[in-house]
């Protein structure tokens, strides 16, 4: 486990739940981003690219 991680599970006291919802969150607010770069990508559209990542 990288040490990041060890301090995020520390920070919601290594509750599976806490962590699950903290994900599902963090999930929706970039799916829509990840989905665009990847469309970006495929579509060899660098410079968006860039400015998304």
């Amino acid at each position: 486990m990288s040490a990041q991680m060890a301090e995020f599970c520390e920070l919601l006291e290594h509750d599976p739940d806490k962590v699950r919802h903290v994900a599902r969150v963090f999930y929706r607010g970039v799916a829509a981003d990840l989905q665009r770069l990847e469309g970006a990508a495929a579509a060899n559209e660098w410079q968006l690219v860039s400015e998304l990542s």
